[in-house]
C-alpha cells in the first residue's frame, strides 16, 4: 500500500514539474528530451554494431518512417478515447525495449503533454482508458516485439533506432509555434544551457546502459 501511495505521489509530482518546465522553459526541457532520444539511439546502435547492410537499410527505413510521423499532425494517433488506448498499448513495449523509456515513446508519438495534463488533473476516465491500453499491449503487442527480437534482434534494434532519430523533429528544441528554427534564430536560444542539458542527458543514458550491462 505504501509502494502505491509512493508511487502516486511520484506520478503526480514529476507530471507537475514537467508540465511546469515545458511552459516556462520549453527550449530547455525540449533539450534535454532531444539529447536522451540522440544518446539513446546512438548506443543502441554502437551496442549493436553490426556490418550487415539490411540492419543499415532497416535503420534508414526507420529514420524515414520516423520523419513521416512527427511530420504529421496530432492525427498520428485517432483522436479521443481511442488515441490515449493505442498510445498505453505502445508506450508499454518501451518496457521491454533496450534503452528506450515509455515517456520518449509518448513524446514521439504526440501525447505526452495530454497524459501529462490528465495526470496532473487527475482526469481519471482518460487515466484508465490508458491504464486498459498498457495492459492489453503488454499481452498483445509486447508478444509481437519479443517474437521480432528473438528472430530479428539486430535489424528490430536497428529500426526502432531509426525511427527515434526520425523523430527527433518533433522534439526539435527551437521552435516558433509549431515550426522548427536554427537556435540563433530563436528569441531566447539559450544555447549554452541547452547543449550543457543535451550533455547530462548523454550522461544520464550511459550510465544507465552501463547499469543494464552490468546486471
Amino acid at each position: 500500500g505504501a509502494l502505491v501511495v509512493g508511487l502516486a505521489f511520484l506520478a503526480f509530482f514529476f507530471a507537475t514539474l514537467i508540465k511546469y518546465l515545458l511552459t516556462t522553459q520549453p527550449v530547455l526541457t525540449w533539450s534535454f528530451f532531444f539529447g536522451l532520444i540522440v544518446s539513446s539511439a546512438a548506443l543502441l546502435i554502437n551496442k549493436n554494431r553490426s556490418v550487415n547492410m539490411v540492419n543499415w537499410l532497416t535503420l534508414v527505413f526507420g529514420v524515414f518512417l520516423g520523419y513521416i510521423l512527427s511530420t504529421q499532425s496530432m492525427a498520428i494517433l485517432p483522436a479521443g478515447s481511442l488515441g490515449v488506448f493505442i498510445a498505453g498499448m505502445i508506450a508499454i513495449s518501451a518496457m521491454i525495449l533496450p534503452g528506450i523509456s515509455g515517456s520518449l515513446i509518448l513524446i514521439l508519438l504526440g501525447m505526452y503533454q495530454y497524459i501529462l495534463a490528465a495526470v496532473e488533473n487527475r482526469d481519471w476516465m482518460v487515466l484508465m482508458i490508458f491504464a486498459s491500453g498498457c495492459l492489453i499491449g503488454l499481452m498483445v503487442f509486447s508478444r509481437l516485439l519479443k517474437w521480432l527480437l528473438a528472430r530479428f534482434y539486430q535489424a528490430t534494434i536497428y529500426a526502432l533506432a531509426g525511427l527515434m532519430l526520425g523523430t527527433l523533429f518533433k522534439v526539435w528544441p527551437w521552435k516558433d509555434n509549431s515550426h522548427n528554427l536554427m537556435p540563433f534564430e530563436h528569441p531566447e536560444p539559450h544555447i549554452f544551457w541547452a547543449l550543457g542539458l543535451m550533455a547530462l542527458a548523454t550522461i544520464l543514458v550511459m550510465v544507465l546502459f552501463k547499469m543494464d550491462k552490468e546486471s
